[in-house]
Formats: C-alpha cells, structure tokens, sequence
C-alpha cells in the first residue's frame, strides 16, 4: 500500500469539483469496493490518508495547488488580520476620545468663530481636516515601521511563511493604507465635528470656565472606552490561547533527541540495483562513522519530520488474515515502514523500551527481524509484549514473509510536535529501502562544524550524487513550530499593543474627567471629604467603565476565539483559566490607569479650585 501524489491540470471551465466525481468513478472502475476520492480542503499531513484502511474507505484526496501551498497559514492569517483590525479599531477610539476632548475644551473657540462669522460646516471642515491629518500622519509613520517589520518577519519566519520573499510594500499597500488613513480620520473625527456642529454658540460665549461638570456630554467618550476594553479583552485572550497552546506544544516529547544530531537527504539516481544501493548506504554510513567527533551514524528513508509515503498493514500470526473485501471503513489501521540501518536508533536517541536492538544478522533477508514502536504494540497487543510475535506486512505489491518482532521502541512524532502518533514497524533490510534516504549523525560538538566534511565524503563516495535539506535535527524541529510560534508572538504583540491603547484611554478619560470636575472635587474637599473618598470616587468611575467592557468583551471572545481552534494545540478555544486570568489582569492594568488620576485628584487645593476661574 503506497501514498501516490500526482499533479494536474485542470482543463479551462473544469471545477475542482468536476475532477472529483471523475476520479471516483475511475477508482471505482480500476478496483471496485475499493477507495473513493474526497473532496479537497486543508491538507492531510505526512502519513495520513492513503493507506488509512481497507477497501470502501476514501483515501483520495484532491486538493487544489493554492490550497496545498497556504492551506496550513491561511487560518492563522485571517486570525491575525482580524487582529490587527481590532488594533486599528482600539487605536481610532483612543483618537476619537482625544479629539472629543479636544474639543470640549476648544468649544469656547468654536463658539468665538461662529461669532465672528464661520459657518458650522466651515468648522467641522476644519475639525475633520486636522483628524484625517492627524490619521495620515500615523499612517505615514505606520509604513515606515512596516517596511522594516515585514523584513525582518521574512528572514524570521523562514518557510512557514509560502512566497515571503515575494510580499512587500507596494503600490497596493500604499494605496490601502492611504485609504484607511483618509476613512478612519474622516469616520471617527465626525464625532467632535458634529459636536461643534450642534454647540450652541451663544451658551458656549456664557460658559464659565469652570467646564462641563454635569457630564450629560460624556457618554460617547465612557462609550469609547468601553468598547477599548472590550476590543483588548477579545485580543488578550487569543492570544493567552495561543500562548498556552505553544507552552503545551514544546512539553511534547518528540520521541528522539534532537541535539547534537546533524541530518541530510539523498535521493539516489536511476538504474541502481539492489546491491548497488546497499553498497552506497554502507560506504557513506561506515566513513561518516569514521569522521572525528562521530558518536553513531545512520540511514532510512523515513526521517522524522520529512516527507514519507511508504505505508502498509499488517497481519498478526495466529489471528484470521485480513479479508479486504469484507473490511469496512476505518477496521485496518495502517502503518508505516520505515528501513533503517543498525544504528539508527542510537544515532536518533530513540528509547528501545523492550527487547533487544538490530544485529548485523537481522541486516540480511530473510532474517526476518523488526523492531515495532509502541503504539504498533498496544493496538495489536493490547496488554501484551509484541517481542517474539510474528507478523506479516502487507504492501500492496504481495505479502511479504512471516516476521519476528525483536524489540519494541518509544512512539516518534513523524509529522512534528502537533501531528498524531502513527504505528510502525522498523526494518533493517537494505533490500527494501526506498529511493530517498535520509542520513543521521550524531555528534558530541556542533553539527553543523561537520556539514563541509559530510559533503567531502558524499564527494568521495559518489561525486555526482548532490545532498540536499542539510539541517541539524533541531532546526528540522524548530521549522515545524515556526508558523505556530510566528502566529503566537504576532497575535501577542497585538493583544499588548491594545492593553497599552486601552490603558492609555482609560487613563485619558480619566484624566479628562478629573480636569472638568477640579471645582466639584474642591468643594468636596472643602465640606470634610477625605483623600480616599476622592480617590474612590474616580477609581469607581473607572471600575465601572472597565468591567462594562470586560463583560461585553467575554461575550465577544467566547463567539470569536472558536475562530482559533486550528491554531491551538490541547488547548479549548473557549478554556475558563484563560478567561478568567486574561480578564482579571486587564482590570488591573484598569484599576492602575484609574489609579494615577485619582491620585492626582486627591492632591487638589480646596482654596485654589474654588478660586479658579
């Protein structure tokens, strides 16, 4: 049983749809009863599909070509262009609030134009063109960060990231960014201007100085603020998901040891024979062993976190053999089949938790010898030691003969950190290997000293053999968590950048409301009110503007975060610890913004408030 991965066309008008129910008919036609295609969606990773039963069950897969290339970041990019979406939308309320303010206190201005003959829709002109100036200002700023943020998110992110190299600020970036400059300053620099649109010129001219203590004009700010908290809220518990989701992703035990282990791929020329390829392998695994520094040395053509397609199930002596025309879907579980040389799991720091290791007899057909990973041992095995028992893999090409298992060793993470633990079934027999061979050593310095040495033997060996993907096995593994730890710290930056904002909204409304209620609090002071009155008659204020927006935003992360459930890794999108812990400390950061005016407050001169003018 093979993974075939084939690549076509479409003819133009053709649906992906279309190919599908053509290509089911076909299976059906070649092997009646037996697999059926699937419609296409997000790629199946390494191992799956294929081989995942017996007949009746569907393992054809089409997927389109833009959707196997960004099939596995898409999700994460609308996420955080959802993000970033939230960002802009607390960055333009904490404006809008500035500019409200702004112009409550020019409102005496205003009121002196319109006297002097200004229009209304003169000054709202007025009021809107300083907004969409201020906005394209940080726009233009906002550019100049990016060009230098995408630069360095390309060289970090690596592969994670398909056709980085191509992404940049060009004239369709600087055409969306002049465009939301231009709407967002227009959209929330209205509200001051219909405020100074609907001021009663002749009540401003009479206003004291003494500012606005009824605060029958404060809502739409208090609302601002409410909606910053709950925007932040939202941002900080994705990304507390995300960040709880990679903490529990790197505990995950890969099943070797990644350091000190330096790894590269071969893929052998046509025409070699049998012994010819078993030649080659030896040759290069016996002078790579040779090379100072070289604890062990070894080949397969199944590395972990590589591509692999070699699967098969297998038959249990002393069990009825496997019927494939009376297996319903999912009955067979398949397994894959890696060849290996003798020192493999050494050179890999792969635990053998039973029997015994590979001998130079096992190496030879038809010894006969395999060795079986634990999950292969508690599925056919249940309760049992799969050592001594014997076992017929079958491939696809013919059952092969009666094998003993000799030795059982720890379940390896093939697809990476996050994919599922797969049954195996390890051979030594050279015979069997596969074209692409991927070879391991392991070192007692730095790997990547004995890269130029490798390519000196490789050259030596056979010199028009090229090697590629030359990594140490810890790179291998870092490049699996790339996309997972770039979505992380991107969507973490977001959420931090909105708990600053919206701090700093909270504080500024506080601020604000503590300057127009200077002679109130005067005369409170005055009448015997103490400091802590004071302080928690603006600490209160803002308490309650922030569990306002902490509330609607824990209604709103609950519907959105399900969102993120492609992203996160033994982690519920909708986990209460994160809840909990992201909302409490987003009061605090509220309470502290709260805090610094009130304390300012508690400071004012009863006789200098009362006198000012």
């Amino acid at each position: 049983m093979f993974l075939l991965k084939a690549i076509a066309r479409l003819k133009p008008g053709v649906a992906l749809e279309q190919a599908q129910a053509e290509l089911q008919t076909i299976a059906q036609r070649i092997q009646p009863g037996g697999p059926t295609a699937t419609p296409g969606g997000n790629p199946r990773p390494r191992g799956e599909g294929g081989g995942r039963g017996g007949r009746g069950e569907s393992v054809l897969t089409l997927v389109g070509l833009h959707e196997q290339v960004v099939g596995d970041v898409k999700g994460g990019l609308f996420v955080l262009l959802g993000a970033v979406a939230l960002v802009l939308l607390i960055a333009c309320a904490n404006v809008a609030n500035l500019l409200l303010a702004r112009a409550a206190a020019r409102q005496r201005e205003m009121a002196v134009r319109a006297a002097l003959g200004a229009g209304r829709l003169r000054v709202a002109r007025q009021l809107l063109t300083e907004s969409v100036l201020l906005s394209l200002a940080g726009g233009g700023l906002g550019l100049m960060m990016a060009f230098w943020g995408v630069r360095a998110l390309g060289q970090w992110s690596g592969a994670s990231l398909p056709a980085m190299h191509g992404i940049g600020i060009d004239a369709w970036v600087l055409a969306f960014t002049f465009g939301v400059s231009v709407i967002t300053g227009l959209a929330f620099g209205l509200a001051p201007a219909v405020q100074a649109w609907r001021a009663d010129v002749n009540a401003a001219l009479k206003e004291e100085s003494r500012g606005d203590t009824g605060g029958q004009r404060h809502w739409l700010r208090h609302l601002l603020v409410v909606s910053e908290v709950a925007l932040a809220l939202v941002l900080l518990i994705g990304a507390g998901l995300l960040i709880k989701s990679f903490s529990r992703l790197m505990e995950v035990n890969p099943g070797f040891r990644a350091d000190g282990v330096l790894t590269f791929q071969v893929t052998l020329t046509e025409g070699k024979s049998s012994p010819q390829k078993i030649n080659f392998i030896e040759q290069i695994v016996e002078r790579l062993k040779a090379l100072p520094g070289v604890q062990a040395a070894a080949a397969t053509d199944s590395l972990p976190l590589t591509d692999f397609s070699r699967i098969g199930v297998a038959d249990v002596e002393g069990r009825p053999p496997i019927d494939f025309s009376k297996v319903k879907p999912g009955e067979v579980t398949p397994h894959s089949r890696p060849t290996v040389t003798l020192d493999y799991f050494n050179a890999m720091g792969i635990q053998l938790k039973n029997g015994r290791a590979f001998t130079s007899q096992d190496a030879r057909a038809p010894a006969g010898s395999v060795i079986v990973n634990e999950t292969f041992e508690k599925h056919h095995f249940p309760g049992q030691s799969a050592v001594g028992k014997r076992i017929r893999l079958m491939t696809g090409v013919g059952e092969k003969r009666w094998q003993t298992v000799v030795g059982v060793v720890s379940d390896v993470r093939q697809t990476g950190l996050a994919g599922d633990v797969i049954s195996e079934v390890y051979s030594p027999e050279l015979e069997d290997v596969g074209e692409a061979l991927s070879f391991v050593i392991r070192t007692t310095g730095e790997p990547a000293r004995l890269i130029s040495a490798v390519r000196a033997v490789m050259a030596e060996v056979e010199p028009n053999q090229p090697l590629h993907n030359v990594m140490t096995m810890e790179q291998r593994l870092a490049n699996t968590t790339t996309s997972r730890r770039l979505n992380t710290v991107l969507l973490g930056s977001f959420a931090g950048l909105a708990l600053l904002l919206a701090a700093v909204g909270i504080y500024g409304v506080m601020s604000y409301a503590v300057t127009q209620r200077r002679r109130e609090i005067g005369v409170r002071m005055a009448l015997g009110a103490q400091k802590s009155d004071v302080l928690g008659l603006v600490v209160s204020s803002g308490l309650r503007l922030t569990l306002t927006g902490v509330m609607i935003g824990l209604i709103g992360a609950f519907a959105l975060t399900r969102y993120l459930s492609s992203l996160l890794y033994s982690v519920k999108a909708t986990d209460p610890v994160t809840f909990f812990c992201v909302a409490v400390a987003l009061t605090g950061v509220a309470l502290l913004a709260c805090w610094l005016p009130a304390r300012r407050a508690t400071k004012v001169n009863p006789m200098v408030a009362l006198r000012h003018e």
